[in-house]
């Protein structure tokens, strides 16, 4: 099975050169690969993964897969965010918000968090809606999001993490107008849709 995650940058990102009176630190980014194998989320479990699936092709995912890189379980999506979201990551980088579609357990979440320091981080979740049957606009298959002990609850209060549907349009322009798109807010700059992997509703996203 293939996943998709989409970035999408509202703006160009900061500029990759530093001004003189910017010390080395401050314009150093961040190392993503690193960051996210401590959070555990599956966007880099794939490099973790894959020596020990090509001795054990039995561990595999895929086994025996033609392209050696598709055995192991997870991603290498950390070049991509590292290439797209590095300049991102800069202790001097100006405030901004940045928006995940799909929290799901808030790995990916706590990853984003830490290695964009300077970002308000929200995040769309869909298992933390009203618990019953999906054909009355509820969920029946239990609260991903809640088993993230460390999170869950402070995000709810601080009105960054949104129990909603994502391909929902009206829902969506009522948390950019009412809980993003405040006076007081950073601006938007990315948006990572890593929800269902359904194009039709990475589209309406």
């Amino acid at each position: 099975e293939t996943t998709t995650e989409t970035t999408t940058e509202t703006t160009n990102s900061p500029s990759s050169s530093s001004s003189n009176n910017h010390d080395s630190k401050s314009t150093e980014q961040r190392n993503f690969y690193d960051i996210a194998v401590n959070t555990h989320t599956d966007k880099v479990t794939a490099k973790s993964r894959l020596p020990e699936c090509l001795k054990h092709d039995n561990i595999c995912t895929r086994p025996s897969c033609v392209r050696e890189n598709c055995r192991p379980w997870g991603h290498f999506y950390h070049t991509m965010y590292q290439q797209r979201l590095g300049p991102w990551s800069t202790d001097d980088t100006e405030p901004f918000q940045f928006l995940e579609v799909g929290f799901y357990n808030g790995n990916g979440f706590e990853a984003y968090n830490e290695f964009l320091p300077k970002a308000e981080v929200h995040s769309m979740e869909i298992s933390c809606i009203e618990a019953g049957p999906r054909e009355e606009g509820k969920w029946p298959w239990g609260n991903f999001a809640a088993n993230n002990k460390k999170w869950y609850d402070r995000l709810l209060k601080e009105e960054r993490l949104h129990c909603g549907d994502a391909n929902n349009v009206t829902w969506l322009d009522e948390i950019w107008r009412t809980k993003m798109n405040r006076p007081d807010a950073p601006p938007l700059k990315i948006v990572v849709d890593d929800g269902s992997h359904l194009a039709s509703h990475m589209i309406q996203s």
